[in-house]
């Protein structure tokens, strides 16, 4: 299977990521008298994927290339290439690929992505998170009827609310 991107020695970098994407990592120092702890790439990537979703005009994450595309059209959504984590000992640089509601105030919603990402993880894990890169891959109108106008709410938010 050939991937898109380059290889720099470090690892794969996907077409658009600031840095290359590795196999998870183990990382951290933090050494007690009961033991050390490490927290792997993959834990900081699941945060983002959980609360990136709740930030208000992200639809959804972008997937790219053929597999992620056949997936999708299958019903399976993947974020695997959507998300980068790159963990040093102290610091986190993060880096996600998004789309967005049409319409909506990109930079805002970038913003407030940004904001997201950053409090979530250094509040899960206690590193710091030094860079968060937003990249808007795409724009999605929601149908008519998945809106509510009302509220600025899809009808599925709406009902998973009650």
């Amino acid at each position: 299977m050939r991937r898109e991107g380059k290889d720099l020695g470090m690892g794969y970098r996907p077409s658009g990521f600031p840095f290359p994407v590795r196999a998870p990592r183990l990382y951290g120092d933090d050494d007690s008298e009961f033991g050390s702890i490490r927290i792997s790439e993959n834990v900081i990537a699941a945060i983002v994927r959980k609360y990136v979703l709740e930030v208000e005009g992200v639809v959804r994450f972008a997937v790219g290339g053929a597999i992620s595309g056949l997936a999708e059209m299958v019903g399976k959504h993947t974020t695997e290439n959507c998300i980068a984590v790159e963990l040093d000992a102290d610091t986190v640089r993060i880096s996600v690929h998004l789309v967005l509601r049409f319409g909506s105030h990109i930079p805002d919603i970038a913003n407030s992505v940004q904001e997201v990402v950053r409090s979530r993880v250094e509040e899960a894990t206690g590193k710091r998170v030094t860079r968060v890169d937003v990249l808007v891959q795409d724009i999605e109108e929601l149908p008519v009827a998945d809106w509510d106008t009302t509220n600025q709410r899809s009808s599925a938010d709406v009902h998973s609310q009650r």
